[in-house]
């Protein structure tokens, strides 16, 4: 789990920088600014990978991706991974930072970088009545270079109101517009240099109790409407999606029963299809229960999704979600882990039933992908195919003080033995649905560990091994990040000065993109930054990879031997 406090120590740009981090995500696409990027956890296919930001979906309905670009990680308080939750990969769960609104803040960041990265960041909030408060936040970024020599500018503005109904119910609305324009030289197969603009407008509404006056069943309702756009040179594709979450909950002796009741619906254009309306409802139940040794909590979920083209309905599914986990009570600062799950998703529509040459949207969607030449032809299937998976994770966690350590394994398996894949006839490319060549149960093993060292240094620690059973001595890829860093604060009022040395090593580790595949690393990253502070107002200058060494993290795509910013802060409290 990354929180607020832990991006400030880190120097990554972008949230996909973050991303990469977690156990079993592996990036096909740098995704800095424009730059699209894909994640295929487990190798699988990348919208196996779902994301929720503050309970809303996040994953486009007609592909079924998550493009993390028009997030900005700043505005974001914690971030976790949960792989026991629906979704062949799991799910993360993002949670919106929230600003102090007592008293007015207001928040101005600049950074400037000598390789062409820039950002500019405002947030603000207050109450502007006894009743209703308010917060306004935005961006403007702007990057030159890295991916085939890109020039991107990316703009994001959000407010939220809340409003106090009563002495007992609250209501927020939220409303967000971000978009990203991003300029590609052209590829051998594109007749002119490609742009790549993706954009998203979202407006939510949350009504839920107070949490002074929660009663035991502590009801909550959450709407929204969103607009989805992707433009490259010629393949377009618009979405407009709504939906609703309403949950409730029943104190039993022991027992904390929770009921999900959702619905959404979308309407949408893409290469094949000039409109196609999807709906899905769900029902699910969970129940956390009291054991004697720790607590267990259970959830099932039933989901019918359908959709039509054409006013002509095509396709009717049944899903199904089902989820067993414990956890015992901290023994020795150690507690144990474990759990179990059966999840079911469809295919989206686009990979069902779309068509568009593969030179118009460069996205290294799987690895047959790669050939630009190709054109993508959907799927020979009457209805969209189903990817059925088996899940199970065991471990322990260990928590004294600031330190902790959790260690898992993991293991993602498909039931039955047929599968989804892509495969090419030399001119199209194809969506199949057929029996497995290979259904050998995929294993991971996951550790982290962040552990607080002596005179100012700290210690953090991801690492992720994965295997197939098959073939565990030869088929085994892994990939770790270390990151051992000191920040101490020298003098006070008025002035604050805050220096902060990192030292990041990347294992080596098996990577792929469109330039080809190869084991990369290991690598070593040092970086420096020092601050000061005076009422409010923080000057910064730091450096990344102060000795110049040249690493990638996917084949292809150089990073920069070294980056120097400056940047200026200003916090003020009224």
């Amino acid at each position: 789990m990354y929180t607020q406090s832990d991006l400030w120590t880190l120097p990554y740009e972008d949230l996909s920088d973050l991303l990469r981090r977690y156990p079993a995500m592996y990036p096909s696409d740098y995704g800095t600014l424009g730059a699209p990027l894909l994640f295929r956890p487990w190798n699988l296919h990348p919208w196996e990978l779902r994301a929720d930001l503050d309970g809303f979906p996040q994953n486009r309905r007609f592909d079924g991706l998550y493009e993390s670009n028009l997030q900005p990680g700043n505005e974001l308080d914690t971030i976790r991974l949960h792989f026991l939750q629906r979704g062949g990969a799991g799910a993360f769960d993002l949670i919106s930072r929230s600003l102090k609104v007592d008293t007015p803040y207001t928040e101005f960041q600049i950074r400037e970088g000598y390789y062409g990265y820039g950002t500019v960041d405002f947030m603000h909030g207050q109450r502007v009545y006894r009743t209703t408060t308010m917060e306004i936040s935005g961006r403007l970024a702007w990057y030159d270079g890295l991916r085939y020599r890109s020039a991107s500018r990316f703009t994001r503005i959000r407010g939220k109101v809340g409003f106090d109904l009563g002495s007992r119910w609250r209501m927020t609305a939220a409303w967000s517009g971000s978009e990203i324009k991003s300029d590609f030289t052209k590829n051998d197969f594109a007749a002119d240099s490609l742009k790549y603009v993706p954009s998203r407008e979202e407006g939510t509404i949350t009504l839920a109790q107070r949490d002074s006056f929660k009663t035991s069943l502590d009801p909550s309702l959450r709407l929204y409407l969103r607009e989805d756009d992707e433009t490259w040179h010629s393949f377009r594709a618009h979405e407009m999606s709504g939906g609703w979450i309403l949950k409730m909950h029943a104190n039993l002796p022991r027992q904390r029963l929770t009921f999900h009741q959702t619905g959404t619906w979308a309407r949408m254009r893409y290469p094949g299809i000039e409109r196609r309306v999807e709906l899905c409802g769900g029902l699910a139940l969970s129940d956390s229960i009291g054991l004697g040794f720790g607590y267990g909590q259970v959830r099932a979920e039933l989901r019918r999704e359908s959709g039509w083209r054409h006013d002509r309905e095509t396709d009717r599914r049944l899903l199904s979600d089902i989820m067993v986990r414990l956890e015992t009570k901290p023994v020795r600062n150690i507690s144990l882990q474990g759990g179990m799950e059966y999840t079911e998703c469809m295919v989206p529509a686009l990979w069902w039933s779309g068509s568009y040459p593969l030179a118009e949207r460069p996205l290294l969607i799987a690895p047959e992908f790669a050939d630009l030449s190709l054109r993508y032809d959907g799927s020979r299937e009457s209805a969209p195919p189903v990817d059925r998976y088996v899940k199970t994770a065991a471990g322990f966690r260990w928590r004294r003080k600031s330190a902790q350590m959790d260690i898992q394994i993991l293991t993602m398996k498909h039931a039955g033995d047929y599968a989804t894949r892509f495969t090419s006839d030399g001119s199209s490319l194809t969506l199949v649905y057929d029996k497995a060549r290979e259904n050998n149960a995929q294993v991971g093993v996951s550790a982290s560990a962040v552990i607080p060292l002596q005179y100012g240094l700290r210690l953090d620690s991801w690492w992720f091994a994965q295997a197939k059973t098959g073939d565990l001595s030869n088929d085994i890829d892994t990939r770790g990040y270390t990151r051992l860093f000191f920040e101490k604060e020298y003098f006070h009022a008025p002035l604050t000065v805050r220096s902060h040395i990192s030292y990041e090593h990347i294992g080596r580790r098996w990577a792929y993109s469109d330039r080809g595949s190869m084991n990369l690393g290991p690598n070593h990253i040092f970086g420096f930054r020092i601050s000061g502070t005076i009422r409010g107002v923080t000057l910064l200058w730091g450096t990344e990879n102060i000795l110049k060494h040249h690493y990638s993290y996917l084949p292809g795509y150089r990073m920069i031997a070294k980056e120097e910013y400056l940047a200026f802060i200003w916090r003020l409290w009224l």
